[in-house]
């Protein structure tokens, strides 16, 4: 809308289009700046954000009206001045790039607390479809399907990205009754996969992490299938390297008795940084990153430790401890799994390889030495409590 004594000065103008063409008409539009005035009243005092929401979305950064339904949010508020409103379009087109990067800020903000999908048990008991006492945290569970080949020794290495699961696996494997296993057919992978943008941080979408393989009878197909061709059943199978495994231990013993369950943890500071590094790496994501990475780490190991007191064979890692004493470390290891240990000879060879993080074993010093303060802050802020937990 646009009132006609004005539209001599309107350089650009865009009639009205149908409800369902809005959302794309108004990302065609590609903003440097969106703006959003509101009269000082009671009615505008009442309003929602939503105007905030459509344009963080698309990642349009904004100048608003200094009013309660702006508060709160990642935007320039000023207030009802022509002066005022003049000062602060100029400062935003007067440096660009600081003026994008407030747009991803305000985008970020909107995918962190603004998706129904994330808000779903919420709006259910405002709706009244399910009672309070039904919103307790999601436990996964499967009919148990039996299956036509006997299940394998089961070994799996599971913890938060960068948390040296892939180091674990290859240690294991010195000893000959262990093989790494390879989900070659993807039946693990595509049973445990979700459909999200960002898989790093899968903590972001429980809702969806909860879901489990849809077609059951498919699933115990292709995995059957893929047992056939092992063709070891008398070896332990080491796995790794799963996506959302942590979140679905439960299910990983129902499809697999017997299975054993190592947790490797490492170091929180340290793991949020690597994974931030490579996210910005590979998704050009900038604002709130850290944040992100650290309650990934946070909130997997939580997830985790909820499913603990009904795995039946659990042992947990730590990396610090792997890289300081392997020997021992990994001697509880193959207690745990009731397989003789192996000895000094059998280990040298990953430990003296120049690619093994053995030869360089200040990993965690030097991704600390570089943290920030401000770093550091926003990991105790987002983490605080599992770095106690653990005495990080």
């Amino acid at each position: 809308m646009c009132l006609d004594e004005l539209r001599p000065y309107v350089y650009e103008y865009h009639d009205m289009v149908p409800f369902e063409q809005y959302p794309a008409k108004l990302a065609s539009l590609n903003l440097d700046l969106a703006i959003a005035p509101l009269e000082n009243n009671a009615f505008n005092e009442a309003k929602s954000n939503l105007r905030l929401l459509e344009y963080g979305i698309l990642g349009y950064p904004v100048v608003c009206s200094d009013m309660l339904p702006y508060q709160n949010a990642p935007v320039t508020r000023v207030s009802n001045t022509p002066q005022a409103w003049l000062n602060a379009i100029r400062a935003q087109f007067h440096d660009l790039k600081a003026t994008k990067r407030a747009g991803h800020q305000l985008k970020q903000w909107v995918l962190d607390n603004w998706l129904l999908e994330n808000h779903i048990d919420e709006w259910a008991q405002a709706l009244n479809i399910i009672p309070a006492t039904e919103t307790a945290p999601i436990h996964f569970s499967s009919p148990t399907v039996e299956s036509p080949v006997a299940s394998p020794h089961c070994i799996f290495i599971l913890g938060s990205e960068y948390s040296g699961t892939d180091l674990l696996a290859s240690l294991l494997c010195q000893q000959e009754s262990i093989i790494q296993v390879i989900d070659n057919k993807k039946v693990l992978v595509d049973a445990l996969s979700i459909n999200i943008a960002i898989p790093q941080l899968w903590t972001e979408k429980e809702p969806l992490v909860a879901q489990l393989p849809g077609n059951k009878r498919e699933f115990e197909q292709k995995k059957t299938a893929w047992l056939k061709s092992l063709q070891q059943p008398s070896r332990f199978f080491a796995i790794e390297n799963l996506p959302t495994g942590m979140a679905k231990s439960l299910w990983l013993q129902e499809q697999f008795p017997g299975a054993h369950f190592i947790l490797m943890v490492r170091n929180g500071y340290t793991v949020a940084l690597e994974l931030q590094d490579k996210i910005r790496q590979r998704y050009e994501i900038e604002p709130l990153l850290l944040h992100r990475t650290a309650r990934q780490w946070s909130r997997s190991l939580e997830i985790f430790q909820e499913a603990v007191p009904q795995l039946d064979h659990f042992l947990e890692v730590r990396y610090e401890e792997l890289i300081d004493n392997p020997e021992n470390v990994t001697k509880k290891i193959f207690d745990f799994v009731n397989l003789p240990p192996l000895n000094a000879e059998e280990l040298r060879p990953i430990l003296q390889r120049q690619d093994s993080p053995f030869a360089t074993s200040q990993q965690n010093a030097t991704s600390l030495a570089r943290m920030s303060a401000a770093q550091w802050a926003v990991i105790k802020q987002c983490a605080g409590e599992m770095l106690a937990y653990y005495g990080y």
